[in-house]
């Protein structure tokens, strides 16, 4: 069996230990907020210039989550990679802004089906925001390289891009190791496949396990993992 078909294992594993967000913010010591409540007036906007996108990408994931977890750890430094729209984009730069001020670099892999019109990528991101924001228009392959060389340490890590067994296996210890001690690291659709168990299992770490309910569908998973020492991957076959 193909390690990308491995979602129904994968999912059995994030339902045996999963918890809801508010307890695993709770976990690592923060606290819950909600980003959509607190900065009406900018989601107001966010809402409108997606309603008005002529480009159908992928919908917001755990904004809460990130928003709470940025605020609370005081990051500065932020690494994403996936944007789209710019949900996730958007609450964390939200929390940047609270902290003071920051960082957000970005990887977002170009759409071919929009015929190279990078237009609309981040429409939910206003103008405001934009001066602590960098977006590598590359796949992961290319644009995790670049901006490592950019920006070598990080304070939280957001992996929102390639869903594929590979594509996890390459990127997550490129970002890993960039992450500074004491930092987050957070993958979204770890039941998609068996990659983020084995990754877990690769630097010996028992993850948070954040369930996402969505409406009229099954929840989906986020991992979360705090960087403990410099301790690096293990270079394992699975």
């Amino acid at each position: 069996m193909s390690l990308d078909q491995t979602q129904q294992r994968a999912l059995a594993w994030c339902k045996t230990d999963s918890a809801s967000t508010e307890d695993a913010i709770g976990l690592l010591g923060y606290s819950l907020a909600n980003v959509q409540l607190l900065h009406k007036e900018t989601f107001d906007y966010s809402h409108q210039a997606v309603k008005e996108c002529p480009q159908v990408m992928g919908g917001p994931g755990n904004l809460d989550l990130l928003y709470s977890l940025t605020r609370g750890l005081s990051a500065k430094i932020v690494i994403e990679t996936g944007v789209a729209y710019g949900w996730s984009s958007l609450a964390v730069l939200l929390a940047l802004k609270e902290n003071g001020g920051g960082k957000l670099m970005s990887s977002n892999l170009h759409y071919p089906r929009f015929d190279g019109d990078e237009r609309f990528v981040g429409c939910a991101v206003p103008e405001s925001l934009k001066s602590m924001w960098t977006v590598i228009g590359k796949q992961d392959s290319e644009a995790i390289p670049e901006i490592l060389q950019t920006m070598p340490a990080y304070d939280l890590v957001h992996y929102d891009s390639a869903k594929s067994y590979a594509g996890r296996m390459f990127a997550y210890p490129l970002l890993w190791n960039s992450l500074r001690v004491g930092g987050l690291f957070i993958s979204d659709d770890i039941d998609d496949n068996l990659g983020f168990k084995h990754f877990c299992t690769m630097l010996r770490e028992k993850p948070i396990i954040v369930e996402t309910p969505r409406k009229g569908k099954p929840s989906k998973y986020v991992g979360i993992i705090k960087k403990r020492d410099h301790r690096k991957p293990r270079d394992l076959m699975f």
